[in-house]
C-alpha cells in the first residue's frame, strides 16, 4: 500500500469509557414560542416538519478550554433572534450578570459568556418568558490532550459495521480516542455500542454521548443549502471542537459508513502535519453495493465485503470530509464552524492538504435513501481499485493475528 506504519496489531484492551453529561435548554411544550424554519411560508413535507427542531435553545453549556468563558452551543436563532438578544445570563452562586457575545452560522450558534467567576457551577437564563438553570459542564480538552481523536454521530448502525469502522482507524491511523454521539439508538442500543467499542484493541478512550434529539431533514423548500436544518449534527461537530478536542493532536471527522484511506506514508495524522494551517481535506469515493458471492446478511458484512467503484469520476465522487489540528489559532476563533464537509473560514489564500476516504453505500440502513441495494457488478462500468483491495488485505492481516 506504500504505507510505512509498522509493528504488530494492538494488544487486546478495554478502553476507558467517559459518559459526560450535557446541559439542555428546551422551550416548554405549553410555551407557544417556537423556532420557525427559513422561509416559513413555504410548503414543507410532513417528514421535514416531524424532524425539524423548533424547541431546543441550547444543546450544551460548558467552560471553554482556558476556564475563562462559558460557552453555549445550540441551533441558530432565526425568528428567535430578538429573544436571544434580550436574554439575560446570571452566574450562580455569585449572582454575577454575564456578558453574552453571539457567533452565528447557517446551522448552529455559539454564545460566549464572559465575566463568570471561577466558582460558577450553574447559570440562570431568562429567555423571553421562560427561565432555565443549567449546570456548567467541565471542558475535557486537557484530559484528551495529544489524542488522535475521531468522532461520529450514529443511530441503529449494526455492531459489525461499528467494530470494523473503529478497528480500521485504530489499526491503520492509530486513532486512540473516539467520541460517539448516539442519536437515540434502540437496535443496538448505546450500551451494546459502548461494549463493542470499548473492546476494540488499542483504543484508549471512548467518549459516549447520549444525543437523542431531532436530527433534521433535507429541506426541499429552499434552493440553496438544503441541509441547513441539521442543527444537531453541526452543533455536535462544534461541541467536539470546543469542549473535547481543543488540545488533541488531530480531530478526524468520519462516519461509520466511511473508512479513511492510508496516505503514501504514515497515517492521516501524519498527512495533517504537512499542512501549515492544520487542515487536511479528504476527498470521498463511493463504493458500490456489489458483494460477489458472500452469504452474510448486510448487517454482518464488513466494509471490505464491498470493493467495486464506478469508473466514471462524477459517479464515484462523494462529498468531502476533513481532519484538523485544533491547536491552530484560526480554529480557536469563535466565528469558525465545523460542518459535515468542510470547516468554515480558513485563513484566506491558503489551501488544505489532500487525502482520501471511501464511502460505502452498503454500510447503511437506508434511513435517508435507498443506498443499500445488492447489485451485480457491471464489468464495463465498475472496477476494483488496487488501493481498496490493498486496504482490505492490510485490515485482514492486522485483525486475524
Amino acid at each position: 500500500m506504500g504505507n510505512k506504519t509498522s509493528g504488530q496489531s494492538n494488544p487486546p484492551s478495554t478502553a476507558r469509557v467517559l459518559r459526560p453529561a450535557h446541559s439542555l435548554a428546551v422551550l416548554a411544550e405549553d410555551n407557544p414560542l417556537r423556532r420557525l424554519p427559513r422561509a416559513p411560508d413555504r410548503r414543507r413535507s410532513e417528514v421535514f416538519t416531524s424532524r425539524y427542531e423548533d424547541r431546543i435553545i441550547f444543546y450544551d453549556c460548558f467552560w471553554d478550554a482556558a476556564g475563562e468563558n462559558i460557552l453555549l452551543i445550540g441551533p441558530p436563532p432565526f425568528n428567535l433572534a430578538a429573544q436571544h438578544d434580550g436574554a439575560t445570563f446570571t452566574a450562580l452562586p455569585s449572582g454575577q450578570v454575564l456578558t453574552a457575545s453571539r457567533y452565528r452560522s447557517r446551522s448552529t450558534m455559539l454564545t460566549v459568556l464572559s465575566g463568570a467567576p471561577s466558582s460558577t457551577t450553574e447559570i440562570r437564563i431568562a429567555f423571553a418568558d421562560q427561565q432555565f438553570t443549567l449546570p456548567v459542564q467541565p471542558n475535557f480538552a486537557a484530559e484528551l490532550a495529544g489524542s488522535r481523536l475521531m468522532f461520529t454521530m450514529s443511530k441503529n448502525n449494526a455492531l459489525a459495521w461499528i467494530e470494523t469502522w473503529a478497528r480500521w482507524h485504530v489499526e491503520a491511523h492509530q486513532v486512540d480516542t473516539i467520541i460517539f454521539f448516539d442519536n437515540g439508538s434502540s437496535n443496538p442500543d448505546s450500551v451494546a455500542v459502548e461494549a463493542c467499542l470499548a473492546a476494540v484493541p488499542g483504543l484508549k478512550t471512548l467518549v459516549m454521548i447520549d444525543w437523542p434529539y431531532r436530527y433534521g431533514a433535507t429541506d426541499k423548500g429552499v434552493i440553496m443549502h438544503r441541509f441547513w436544518a441539521q442543527f444537531l449534527q453541526v452543533s455536535a461537530m462544534n461541541l467536539v471542537l470546543r469542549r473535547f478536542g481543543g488540545m488533541a493532536e488531530g480531530i478526524l471527522n468520519c462516519d461509520v459508513d466511511e473508512l479513511v484511506a492510508l496516505p503514501a506514508t504514515g497515517t492521516v495524522f501524519d498527512l495533517l502535519r504537512t499542512s501549515d494551517i492544520g487542515y487536511a481535506h479528504l476527498a470521498g469515493t463511493w463504493v458500490e453495493t456489489h458483494t460477489g458471492a458472500t452469504a452474510f446478511p448486510p448487517e454482518q458484512r464488513s466494509h471490505f465485503a464491498y470493493t467495486h467503484v464506478d469508473r466514471t469520476f462524477l459517479s464515484r465522487l462523494s462529498p468531502a470530509k476533513w481532519v484538523i489540528d485544533p491547536k491552530k489559532s484560526w480554529l480557536q476563533a469563535p466565528d469558525v464552524f465545523a460542518y459535515m464537509h468542510d470547516v468554515k473560514h480558513p485563513p484566506s489564500g491558503t489551501k488544505p492538504v489532500r487525502g482520501k476516504f471511501w464511502h460505502f453505500k452498503g454500510i447503511n440502513s437506508n434511513w435517508k435513501s435507498k443506498r443499500r441495494i445488492d447489485l451485480e457488478p457491471n464489468w464495463f462500468r465498475h472496477g476494483e481499485p488496487a488501493d481498496l483491495l490493498a486496504a482490505r488485505d492490510f485490515f485482514t492481516k492486522r485483525t486475524t493475528k
